[in-house]
């Protein structure tokens, strides 16, 4: 069952199946937990006092968790505003602004257009892909978890220059194979058939609309990548600790890290190379 509310509405129990589904227009509060199979979807804010555990979240504004995010594979969180949480535990989480979390993200794929945000806690496995960088105490782990850091990237950015890159690889071939056509009935025009010539003006004719339709993709994919680099925060910040086999993207640069660094540590492009800089508080802030 799907419970259909127009008022600010408050749960005093667990949600989960047996509850139903929650689609709302405003806020929504639970007093409790959000539990395996349970769906919230709402225009407005979602709180949660308790924890949130193999749910669908979906928040037109942001998201509050006094206890944290437990999610296995195939569950998602996705926030249009920020995500406020103790801590974050698996499964798929998204959002269009910042996600600040007080402990922990563990073996979480974490994508949001803000920055993420954990200065006294830590990152240990999974991918975080944050716009406007990273912010983490401990990144990896003493075991060299393997952590992917990525910062500075857009990640809804990916699908549609994905789908360009496929449409203009689509329409190369088609350009080159007409042309090897129309050169192969232009240097032997005896060897083709009548049907053969008439097919070589018509193939002729469509490749200038083509060709502009190639340049309009390779523009307009130029474009998103731009406009993603324009709002880019190319930065990771560590305070405490960096451990070996924590993996940092910037800007398209790839850092796998080797050593342990314990203290701050400020990753950054510099002259097009991922530099790993030891930072006093005072640089940092």
């Amino acid at each position: 069952d799907t419970l259909y509310v127009d008022e600010v509405y408050t749960v005093d129990e667990d949600v989960d199946i047996t509850t139903g589904n929650i689609l709302h227009t405003g806020a929504v509060v639970v007093k409790r937990d959000v539990l395996g199979g349970a769906k919230i979807e709402t225009a407005g804010n979602i709180e949660v006092s308790g924890i949130i555990e193999n749910a669908e979240i979906h928040a037109g504004g942001d998201l509050v968790v006094h206890g944290g995010i437990r999610q296995s594979e195939g569950h998602k969180v996705v926030v249009e505003g920020c995500i406020n949480v103790k801590y974050i535990d698996g499964g798929n989480i998204q959002a269009n602004k910042d996600i600040v979390v007080e402990r922990e993200i563990v073996n979480s794929t974490v994508h949001t257009l803000g920055a993420v945000v954990i200065p006294k806690g830590r990152i240990v496995g999974g991918e975080i892909v944050a716009l406007r960088g990273i912010y983490v105490g401990r990144a990896g782990s003493k075991t060299y978890t393997p952590t992917m850091l990525v910062a500075g990237e857009d990640f809804s950015v990916r699908g549609k220059l994905n789908l360009k890159k496929i449409k203009i690889k689509r329409l190369a071939m088609e350009l080159e194979q007409l042309k090897n056509f129309i050169y192969n009935v232009m240097t032997d025009p005896e060897s083709h058939s009548t049907h053969d010539r008439e097919e070589h003006i018509e193939k002729q004719s469509k490749i200038p609309g083509l060709e502009q339709e190639l340049r309009t993709l390779i523009a307009e994919a130029n474009d998103i990548s731009l406009e993603a680099v324009d709002r880019a925060g190319k930065v990771v910040v560590v305070e405490e600790a960096l451990y070996p086999k924590t993996t940092i993207c910037l800007g398209g640069e790839k850092l796998t890290v080797a050593e342990e660094f314990v203290g701050k540590i400020e990753a950054k492009i510099v002259d097009g190379k991922i530099k790993l800089e030891e930072k006093a508080i005072s640089d940092i802030n």
